[in-house]
């Protein structure tokens, strides 16, 4: 059967809290290939959420060894971190997420709340680090910017390792495929597993001509990756050069009595799940009658806007905003202009649609309130945190580089 599929049943079972089949279901995968990314992912989920700590650290630590960058095993391992009470080491395993995508605002909400909950005050808005701006550099095509910002930080000892991944993805983007190699080959031999320097190092071996070393290096990533899930993204088109990757999924073989277990225990879920959803229609249906029978009670559901706001004209009522807006001071620009939250609502809701002209405008209102802001850091950050999830992602890294600006002594 297709390996992705046996995999997938392993993550429903994981859903249905069956955490006996869910682990069989990895192990099965990992008996086969001990390398198997997804599946020691998986297999650490399992022990994370059946409250096995240790087993769960070890297996998420060694899915990271492999993919340094994952934000799903990263945000696993601060769940862990969180249940032992390791608020120090959550908050920057948090942060390495938050570097690999700052449109993350779910992880931007638990560091505030460890920053609070630690006497942090309401400063939580300052969590952009060079770290993740040379990483906005790298996903922006910037590329000469993002290579010598991420040289600059490994100068320091106490950077992660990962931001050599990503330098290294940025040479080879780059087409410096001897730095590539360099680096390539000095991640493996600190972390034989990780997948990205495995693939680029076979990459780079293959436009050299060194095939048999390149294929070598292409099983290894097989191992790690059997559906060569990061290899389609890193080659949109094809494989390395006088290497293709495979068009059909990868297939495992699974023993008769296990699947004949894995139905049987999906049966049972299923025929659960049924009689528990009759129960509840039955109670809605009950309630409902009940609500019916009282004719003199209204119920008026009313979205109040944010105090201090003025919500855009036309509309009737504004919806909650995506996040949490922690106010940063912002004062009105013009007489009769619209808040700061509203605005940026307005820009994440109708940004994509909007044409260049009415983006420009609705920007440039929001950038002067930024800057007359009595909390810079935090607003150019959440102006660059909507930019980027409209996919303005030049002024969502101008707006970044303000938020350091403004975040240096003066």
């Amino acid at each position: 059967m297709k390996l992705r599929d046996f995999l997938q049943w392993g993550e429903q079972a994981l859903d249905l809290h069956n955490f006996e089949l869910s682990e069989d279901i990895a192990r099965h995968l990992l008996r086969q290939s001990p390398s198997n990314l997804a599946a020691r992912a998986l297999l650490g989920r399992v022990y994370l959420k059946s409250g096995q700590l240790e087993q769960a650290e070890e297996q998420l630590l060694q899915s990271l060894d492999m993919d340094p960058e994952d934000v799903d095993i990263l945000t696993s391992l601060a769940e862990l971190l969180e249940s032992l009470g390791k608020d120090a080491a959550r908050l920057d395993v948090l942060r390495r997420a938050f570097e690999c995508d700052p449109t993350l605002t779910d992880i931007k909400q638990q560091m505030i709340a460890i920053e609070r909950g630690s006497g942090g005050g309401d400063n939580g808005n300052g969590f952009l680090t060079r770290t993740g701006l040379a990483r906005i550099h790298l996903r922006s095509g910037l590329l000469e910017h993002a290579i010598a910002e991420f040289r600059q930080l490994l100068e320091d000892s106490q950077v992660h390792w990962s931001a050599q991944v990503a330098l290294m993805e940025a040479y080879w983007l780059n087409g410096n495929r001897q730095a590539t190699s360099r680096l390539a080959d000095e991640i493996v031999r600190e972390h034989p597993n990780c997948l990205k320097a495995i693939l680029l190092s076979a990459d780079v071996r293959a436009h050299m001509g060194l095939i048999d070393q390149a294929r070598q290096l292409f099983e290894r990533a097989r191992q790690v990756d059997p559906d060569f899930t990061l290899a389609r993204i890193l080659y949109p088109a094809n494989g390395p050069s006088r290497l293709p990757l495979p068009s059909d999924d990868a297939e495992i073989d699974v023993p008769i009595d296990m699947l004949q277990e894995i139905e049987a225990a999906f049966a049972a879920t299923s025929e659960t799940r049924n009689t528990s959803a009759q129960r509840r229609a039955t109670a809605r249906v009950n309630a409902r009658s009940r609500a019916d029978s009282r004719e003199d009670e209204t119920r008026v559901l009313v979205t109040p806007a944010p105090r201090g706001s003025s919500w855009p004209s036309g509309s009737e009522a504004a919806p909650a905003p995506t996040e949490p807006q922690t106010g940063p001071d912002v004062g009105e620009s013009t007489q009769d202009s619209e808040s700061w939250d509203s605005l940026l609502l307005k820009l994440e809701r109708e940004g994509s649609q909007l044409d260049e002209a009415a983006l420009d405008a609705v920007a440039q209102q929001l950038e002067k309130m930024a800057e007359d802001a009595g909390n810079k850091l935090q607003a150019w950050q959440q102006l660059g945190d909507v930019y980027q999830r409209i996919e303005q992602t030049g002024r969502a890294m101008r707006a970044y580089m303000r938020a350091l600006e403004s975040n240096r002594p003066q």
